[in-house]
């Protein structure tokens, strides 16, 4: 039977992480927190247990509230962060690897 252990704990974080997405054609591991800012981290590292993972980039949706989900559009590179009043939509292009470009649409919901 295989032995299971926590490998690495990311310490990035102000607030609690509500949700969390792998995108397996992508380099990163997104995760949103409480306090409405969402992580990207660099997720090839992570197939080398010996290697920190490292933070890319925060993306602050504050005033929208808490980040309580996170999916994705099957087959594109569009995010989709779900937060009390607002759905954003965020493209993420990362052909070059060195300047990673987002784009964000953000949608209000009625009260």
């Amino acid at each position: 039977m295989e032995e299971k252990a926590c490998v690495h704990t990311m310490e990035a974080f102000v607030s609690p992480v509500t949700s969390v997405i792998a995108l397996a054609d992508s380099p990163y591991l997104i995760t949103g927190s409480k306090d409405g800012s969402v992580h990207f981290w660099s997720s090839g590292e992570f197939s080398d247990f010996c290697m920190v993972p490292r933070l890319e980039r925060i993306v602050n949706f504050g005033s929208g509230g808490a980040i309580w989900g996170l999916g994705r559009f099957m087959g594109s590179r569009r995010i989709v962060i779900g937060q009390e009043y607002t759905v954003s939509i965020m493209a993420i292009d990362n052909e070059d690897q060195n300047a990673v470009m987002f784009e964000t649409k953000h949608i209000s919901l009625m009260r």
